[in-house]
């Protein structure tokens, strides 16, 4: 029983310090994306941008970006899930290729589905959170202030 607290253990550890590098990941890349458009930040505040408009703008970004890499690779992660045996009939029956079939579609598929989603949406919420601090840096500069660098 203490292996299986172990295992389970070290599973959410991984998946936290995954998180954790998603985060810093999205940290340092829309730090760098704020400081490199500053001046254009405080081009869209002086022509009447409201501070929400310029966050919901790096936010839609971060978004498309998740959601472009999850795209690019959920079709490698169901091939991964089916060749590793993830999902797939464990019961041999004289018409195997019929039951993997069946199992594959009535009860892998919708997990696989409700996995994804649920990756989807906390990896989603890491992005934005993790783009939120770097943006409300960048609005809070006077337009005044980042055009003066121009």
């Amino acid at each position: 029983m203490r292996g299986v607290y172990n295992k389970l253990r070290l599973q959410y550890s991984l998946a936290a310090f995954a998180l954790l590098c998603i985060f810093l990941g999205m940290v340092g890349t829309f730090w760098i994306r704020c400081n490199a458009r500053r001046q254009e930040i405080g081009l869209m505040r002086s022509l009447g941008a409201s501070v929400g408009k310029v966050r919901f703008q790096f936010y839609g970004e971060a978004a498309l970006l998740v959601s472009m890499a999850f795209v690019c690779i959920l079709p490698a992660l169901a091939h991964v899930a089916k060749v590793n045996g993830m999902y797939g009939g464990s019961t041999i029956s004289p018409n195997l290729v019929d039951n993997l079939i069946a199992n594959w579609w009535t009860e892998s598929i919708p997990h696989f589905l409700m996995v994804s989603l649920i990756t989807y949406l906390l990896l989603l919420a890491v992005a934005v959170i993790g783009t939120a601090i770097p943006v409300s840096r960048a609005v809070k500069v006077l337009p005044a202030d980042a055009l003066r660098e121009e």
